[in-house]
């Protein structure tokens, strides 16, 4: 499906592939004389609403300093007003371009699996002149991103997300659910035998008897 915007033309058709609620944490580390706005440690995006092709975020920012800042944005999938291209359109593949309000548009140029957030994920990667980002293919929420300036330089990778489940989670909930059911199989076995023995003990002191 080809659309349009600003007389640009877009390879992949525009797919909302987040949900209310969704909401990915980040750690940031930086180096270079960074400056006080971009000097984080950690930050978190949270959709707080879909309206058509609008995405409603809550954007969490932890300064190194301890500082905290929350503030309410709109993202724009149609227009290419993404932000920092927090969030892309959904399930886009190598070769797939999508608006970008700076860029005009932006081209995926590979996609690839990655250890994300405690699971492995299907990205989807893109360089614009000052960063190299990855999202992940499923939702188009951003997963990864380095951004080198004059002075300094920025990296943002995904540590924890309500998206999908970690495989230590997946492998903690299967391990419990084994001890549990070889649990609940060893009572049964103990039971069934006993009950199986009671009969014969109890025959056994009939005949025994004078």
């Amino acid at each position: 499906m080809l659309s349009t915007q600003f007389g640009l033309v877009f390879s992949a058709e525009i797919l909302v592939g987040v949900k209310t609620g969704n909401w990915i944490e980040y750690e940031v580390t930086s180096s270079g004389n960074v400056p006080q706005e971009h000097n984080l440690s950690r930050a978190k995006i949270e959709v707080i609403g879909i309206e058509g092709k609008k995405i409603h975020i809550n954007i969490t920012s932890i300064y190194t300093n301890s500082s905290q800042e929350i503030i309410q944005s709109s993202l724009n999938l149609q227009t290419g007003e993404i932000l920092d291209s927090f969030i892309i359109p959904a399930n886009l593949t190598t070769g797939d371009s999508f608006p970008e309000i700076t860029q005009g548009s932006i081209t995926i140029q590979d996609t690839s699996q990655k250890q994300i957030a405690g699971a492995t994920r299907t990205t989807v990667t893109a360089n614009t002149p000052q960063t190299n980002f990855y999202w992940d293919q499923q939702t188009g929420f951003l997963v990864e991103a380095t951004s080198t300036f004059t002075d300094f330089s920025i990296y943002t990778t995904a540590q924890k997300t309500n998206i999908w489940q970690s495989q230590i989670q997946l492998d903690i909930t299967t391990t419990a659910i084994i001890i549990v059911l070889t649990i609940i199989i060893i009572i049964a076995i103990i039971w069934i035998i006993k009950k199986e023995e009671y009969p014969k003990t109890r025959l056994s002191n009939q005949l025994i008897e004078p």
